[in-house]
């Protein structure tokens, strides 16, 4: 009896633990898609810019 009832009582102490994972991985992704979104924004404006600045240069080159 002793040792077919382990093996249930391992996998509901570690029930919670993947609980409280699964809740934190969530949260992580949550702030990592939330980062993500802003370096991109970031990005993609820092290339507008930088394209934008570029043909100011040219155009002002070619006065």
């Amino acid at each position: 009896m002793g040792h077919g009832d382990e093996p249930v009582f391992d996998r509901l102490q570690i029930l919670p633990k993947g609980q409280e994972f699964l809740e934190s991985f969530s949260n992580f992704s949550k702030f990592s898609r939330f980062v993500n979104s802003n370096w991109t924004i970031a990005i993609f404006s820092g290339l507008v810019v930088a394209v934008l600045g570029y043909y100011l240069v040219e155009y002002l080159k070619n006065l």
